[in-house]
């Protein structure tokens, strides 16, 4: 039973002991990019730049989602020959698409290293 330790319930109303993660923590997907490492997440430092609620997608069917509001992340590296952009869950675990084609959309900006007085 879900929530419950095993033991013999002896009582007419049982309420478990543990919470129950029916969703298996899928209700949210990280994306990470690994040409960032200072995006704060719950105060640390990661490489997500992009978290999305997954109640009100439907399994199985396409989706297509923009952010809100564009932030620009500093890119750690001084010439890109490659970027790797991974989905996970809500406990960071890799998430399995099936295969499903996907397709992802950086904007890159140049930092402005100019020195106006």
């Amino acid at each position: 039973m879900i929530g419950f330790d095993k033991v013999i319930l002896q009582n007419e109303v049982n309420i478990g002991t543990k919470t129950p993660n029916v969703s298996e923590d899928t209700d949210v997907l990280n994306i990470h990019c690994d040409l960032i490492s200072d995006s704060l997440v719950n105060g640390e430092e990661s490489d997500i730049i992009f978290s999305l609620g997954t109640g009100t997608l439907r399994a199985s069917y396409n989706f297509v989602l923009e952010p809100m509001r564009i932030i620009f992340n500093p890119i750690h590296r001084t010439s890109i020959s490659s970027i790797r952009i991974y989905v996970t869950d809500g406990l960071r675990r890799p998430v399995y698409l099936n295969h499903a084609d996907t397709a992802f959309s950086l904007i890159l900006k140049r930092e402005d290293k100019s020195i106006s007085i």
